[in-house]
């Protein structure tokens, strides 16, 4: 597949490209959201950005993808899996790269459409 591994190029980011990434992150999981599919794997291992300036996203990891249609889990349960998925996934890999406790929740709140 082309493309870069976010895990390795994220510390590369600029300040306001990792903002986008949030951002573009967040949009990501809520079409997925409104076609009824609820990503249980968006890890930094498990995306690859095309090009660092308009990050197309590519989820490299499928596997754990929920079908509303199919499962007894309500959207509100599915999204609700997701924050606590970002949270054991991305606070450890913000941390290392010394994001501050409120910084990280400022990047929770960009993914999950807070800000």
């Amino acid at each position: 597949m082309p493309g870069l591994r976010v895990l390795h190029e994220f510390k590369n980011f600029t300040p306001p490209q990792q903002k986008k990434f949030f951002k573009t992150l967040g949009m990501a999981l809520r079409q997925f959201r409104e076609q009824g599919l609820f990503l249980g794997e968006f890890a930094p291992k498990d995306l690859l950005v095309e090009k660092i300036d308009d990050f197309n996203l590519t989820f490299v990891d499928t596997e754990y993808v929920t079908d509303a249609g199919y499962s007894r889990i309500t959207a509100a349960g599915a999204l609700e899996r997701q924050i606590v998925q970002f949270t054991s996934d991305y606070y450890p890999f913000l941390e290392d790269l010394q994001y501050t406790p409120e910084e990280i929740h400022t990047a929770e709140d960009l993914v999950f459409g807070k800000l």
